[in-house]
Protein backbone atom coordinates (compact mmCIF):
# COMPACT_ATOMS: atom_id res chain seq x y z
CA UNK A 1 0.00 0.00 0.00
CA UNK A 2 2.54 2.16 0.76
CA UNK A 3 4.46 1.87 -2.71
CA UNK A 4 1.34 2.44 -4.51
CA UNK A 5 1.13 6.04 -2.07
CA UNK A 6 4.86 6.54 -3.37
CA UNK A 7 4.15 6.00 -6.86
CA UNK A 8 1.06 7.98 -7.07
CA UNK A 9 3.20 10.44 -5.57
CA UNK A 10 5.60 10.17 -7.44
CA UNK A 11 3.69 10.09 -10.81
CA UNK A 12 1.88 13.48 -9.39
CA UNK A 13 5.46 15.33 -9.09
CA UNK A 14 6.33 14.26 -12.64
CA UNK A 15 3.09 15.91 -14.49
CA UNK A 16 3.49 19.16 -11.77
CA UNK A 17 6.63 19.16 -13.14
CA UNK A 18 6.02 18.57 -16.74
CA UNK A 19 3.14 21.91 -16.77
CA UNK A 20 5.76 23.72 -15.03
CA UNK A 21 8.04 23.43 -17.29
CA UNK A 22 5.73 23.92 -20.41
CA UNK A 23 3.72 26.76 -18.85
CA UNK A 24 4.70 29.57 -21.55
CA UNK A 25 7.50 31.70 -20.50
CA UNK A 26 5.81 34.67 -21.81
CA UNK A 27 3.97 35.63 -19.10
CA UNK A 28 3.76 38.71 -18.32
CA UNK A 29 6.71 41.21 -17.14
CA UNK A 30 6.90 43.02 -14.18
CA UNK A 31 9.15 46.47 -14.46
CA UNK A 32 9.94 48.82 -11.76
CA UNK A 33 12.14 51.73 -11.30
CA UNK A 34 12.16 54.09 -8.41
CA UNK A 35 9.52 56.07 -9.73
CA UNK A 36 6.64 53.68 -10.73
CA UNK A 37 6.55 49.81 -11.66
CA UNK A 38 4.10 48.16 -13.89
CA UNK A 39 3.85 44.64 -15.21
CA UNK A 40 3.80 43.87 -19.23
CA UNK A 41 1.15 42.19 -20.87
CA UNK A 42 3.29 38.86 -22.15
CA UNK A 43 2.70 40.55 -25.97
CA UNK A 44 4.91 43.40 -25.42
CA UNK A 45 8.51 43.57 -24.74
CA UNK A 46 11.11 46.18 -23.77
CA UNK A 47 13.26 47.70 -26.04
CA UNK A 48 15.58 49.66 -24.08
CA UNK A 49 15.76 50.45 -20.12
CA UNK A 50 14.97 51.01 -17.73
CA UNK A 51 17.47 53.14 -18.33
CA UNK A 52 18.90 55.65 -15.59
CA UNK A 53 20.13 59.24 -15.87
CA UNK A 54 20.90 61.67 -12.62
CA UNK A 55 17.53 62.33 -12.18
CA UNK A 56 15.53 60.49 -14.36
CA UNK A 57 14.26 57.25 -15.74
CA UNK A 58 13.55 56.05 -19.59
CA UNK A 59 11.36 53.08 -20.44
CA UNK A 60 11.06 52.10 -24.24
CA UNK A 61 8.44 49.34 -25.40
CA UNK A 62 6.46 47.95 -27.87
CA UNK A 63 4.45 44.91 -29.01
CA UNK A 64 6.07 42.22 -30.43
CA UNK A 65 4.60 43.19 -33.80
CA UNK A 66 6.22 46.83 -33.20
CA UNK A 67 3.11 48.06 -34.61
CA UNK A 68 2.38 49.76 -31.00
CA UNK A 69 5.42 51.89 -29.07
CA UNK A 70 5.25 53.58 -26.00
CA UNK A 71 8.45 55.45 -24.24
CA UNK A 72 8.09 56.66 -20.66
CA UNK A 73 10.38 59.47 -19.29
CA UNK A 74 9.90 60.19 -15.33
CA UNK A 75 12.44 62.70 -13.70
CA UNK A 76 12.92 65.43 -11.15
CA UNK A 77 11.98 68.91 -12.41
CA UNK A 78 12.18 72.29 -11.24
CA UNK A 79 9.19 74.71 -10.31
CA UNK A 80 7.64 76.46 -13.41
CA UNK A 81 10.07 74.22 -15.54
CA UNK A 82 7.16 71.82 -16.62
CA UNK A 83 5.71 75.04 -18.56
CA UNK A 84 8.87 75.52 -20.67
CA UNK A 85 8.60 71.83 -21.41
CA UNK A 86 4.93 71.78 -22.64
CA UNK A 87 6.43 74.93 -25.38
CA UNK A 88 9.04 72.97 -26.30
CA UNK A 89 6.77 69.94 -26.99
CA UNK A 90 4.39 72.17 -28.39
CA UNK A 91 6.76 73.41 -31.07
CA UNK A 92 8.56 70.10 -31.89
CA UNK A 93 5.74 68.55 -32.65
CA UNK A 94 4.00 71.82 -34.22
CA UNK A 95 0.49 70.90 -32.20
CA UNK A 96 -1.15 72.43 -29.51
CA UNK A 97 -1.56 71.11 -25.99
CA UNK A 98 -4.65 70.63 -24.66
CA UNK A 99 -5.79 70.40 -20.76
CA UNK A 100 -7.24 66.81 -20.23
CA UNK A 101 -7.89 65.63 -16.81
CA UNK A 102 -4.96 67.06 -14.73
CA UNK A 103 -2.64 66.75 -17.38
CA UNK A 104 -1.26 67.94 -20.55
CA UNK A 105 -2.12 66.30 -24.05
CA UNK A 106 -0.59 66.75 -27.16
CA UNK A 107 -2.31 64.59 -29.79
CA UNK A 108 0.10 63.22 -32.80
CA UNK A 109 -0.89 62.15 -36.61
CA UNK A 110 0.81 60.86 -39.87
CA UNK A 111 -1.36 59.45 -42.25
CA UNK A 112 -2.98 56.89 -40.61
CA UNK A 113 -0.22 56.98 -37.49
CA UNK A 114 -1.59 57.84 -34.88
CA UNK A 115 -0.53 58.78 -31.13
CA UNK A 116 -0.65 61.11 -28.28
CA UNK A 117 2.02 62.88 -25.80
CA UNK A 118 1.28 63.75 -22.10
CA UNK A 119 2.80 65.20 -19.70
CA UNK A 120 1.90 65.20 -15.78
CA UNK A 121 3.56 67.03 -13.12
CA UNK A 122 3.82 66.28 -8.83
CA UNK A 123 4.36 69.67 -8.11
CA UNK A 124 5.16 68.49 -4.34
CA UNK A 125 7.91 65.47 -5.48
CA UNK A 126 9.16 68.09 -8.29
CA UNK A 127 8.37 65.05 -11.02
CA UNK A 128 7.19 64.86 -14.28
CA UNK A 129 6.19 62.33 -16.17
CA UNK A 130 6.13 62.00 -20.07
CA UNK A 131 4.37 59.63 -21.84
CA UNK A 132 4.51 58.71 -25.58
CA UNK A 133 2.29 56.47 -27.40
CA UNK A 134 1.96 55.80 -31.21
CA UNK A 135 0.22 53.04 -33.18
CA UNK A 136 -2.76 51.02 -32.20
CA UNK A 137 -3.35 53.07 -29.08
CA UNK A 138 -5.48 50.93 -26.87
CA UNK A 139 -2.76 48.01 -26.92
CA UNK A 140 -1.62 50.88 -24.28
CA UNK A 141 -4.39 50.74 -22.36
CA UNK A 142 -2.37 48.73 -19.55
CA UNK A 143 0.17 52.08 -18.93
CA UNK A 144 -2.85 53.38 -16.96
CA UNK A 145 -2.73 50.91 -14.28
CA UNK A 146 1.05 51.68 -13.50
CA UNK A 147 1.71 51.87 -9.95
CA UNK A 148 3.09 54.52 -8.09
CA UNK A 149 3.84 56.31 -4.93
CA UNK A 150 3.50 60.01 -6.54
CA UNK A 151 -0.48 59.62 -7.09
CA UNK A 152 -0.21 62.96 -9.44
CA UNK A 153 2.12 61.16 -11.79
CA UNK A 154 -0.62 58.68 -12.30
CA UNK A 155 -1.41 58.70 -15.87
CA UNK A 156 -5.08 59.10 -17.39
CA UNK A 157 -6.55 57.75 -20.66
CA UNK A 158 -6.45 60.56 -22.69
CA UNK A 159 -10.16 61.60 -24.63
CA UNK A 160 -9.08 61.14 -28.27
CA UNK A 161 -10.13 63.57 -31.07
Amino acid sequence: MWNSAQTGLSRLCVLLFVVLVSWPASAATPVTTKYYSLTLPSDWVVLKGPVRGKDNVILQLADKTHSTTATLVVGKIAPGESKQVEQMYAKRLQTPAKKQKKQTVFFLSHGKERGYCLLREDPQAQLLLILTVSGELAKADFLFSLRTPYKALMPERPSLP
